[in-house]
């Protein structure tokens, strides 16, 4: 019997979605100043920021797009990865703006989650050969790892100021969760597989604290990593900090487990 995932109809569907959603956003990086917010029918939203994290999943998927062969797909991760050295880039103190105001003022808090997609863009970004790519991979993992890595811990503090003086106390999985989507890459791209095992080690904190909650993943902390499950109990809709366990997390660390053991055969946790 043919497993479902191989039949030649479900690869068909895959290929034709594919073409379909890099054809949707291809539009979205039009300058080397970012990606530009997309409206449900894929018309540029002027009135919003330029987000990094929006821009490195862009030059993550027209990276990808280049590998598998889509026409166009190379010169739109060269304009997302531009944007990530450049306009995106903080001169002066180094890391990466949260996002760009219409009008080109910074948003100048510094988030680990910004900072994990801009070393996934650029790890995908080396894969493919987009120009830049290297030397911002090297950049990104110094800045992850300087500012944000906290040893005793094991895991990813969540966000700081501009000038890398003051760290926000709240902690959370979110951040880590793309960290180590983000470090597998890494280890990838490099060779280096010390990037794969601190994604490992993030890995195997969050599983723990998933076993012991009965299988749902707590999301929130304080700065001694205390869950915090009733953070945003009255916000439950926050866009990255939702109320109580996200079921689409669970989803995506299911998934990262697997590539973990795939990077690090024969570790045990």
């Amino acid at each position: 019997m043919t497993i479902w995932t191989e039949r030649p109809s479900h690869q068909h569907w895959l290929h034709t979605e594919t073409l379909r959603l890099l054809d949707f956003g291809r539009g979205a990086v039009p300058t080397d100043r970012g990606a530009a917010w997309l409206d449900d029918d894929g018309t540029i939203d002027a009135a919003q920021p330029v987000f990094t994290w929006i821009t490195a999943r862009m030059a993550h998927v027209y990276a990808l797009g280049h590998l598998l062969g889509v026409p166009g797909s190379r010169s739109v991760a060269n304009r997302a990865i531009a944007a990530l050295r450049t306009s995106l880039h903080d001169e002066e103190y180094g890391g990466w703006f949260a996002s760009l105001a219409p009008e080109g003022t910074p948003d100048t808090a510094k988030s680990a989650y910004a900072h994990a997609f801009v070393v996934l863009a650029a790890s995908t970004g080396t894969v493919a050969g987009i120009d830049g790519a290297p030397a911002l991979l090297d950049d990104a993992l110094a800045v992850l790892d300087a500012r944000f890595w906290e040893p005793a811990s094991g895991l990813h503090a969540d966000e700081g100021d501009r000038t890398w003086t003051t760290l926000d106390p709240y902690r959370g999985v979110n951040a880590n969760m793309h960290a180590v989507e983000a470090l597998l890459a890494a280890g990838d791209a490099t060779g280096e597989v010390h990037w794969h095992e601190r994604a490992a080690t993030i890995a195997d904190q969050v599983a723990g604290w998933a076993r012991a909650n009965d299988w749902r993943i707590p999301e929130h902390f304080d700065a001694a990593w205390v869950p915090q499950p009733e953070l945003n109990s009255d916000l439950p809709d926050d866009p990255f900090k939702p109320y109580g366990a996200t079921v689409g997390h669970g989803l995506e660390w299911a998934r990262l487990l697997l590539q973990v053991d795939a990077a690090l055969p024969g570790r045990s946790p």
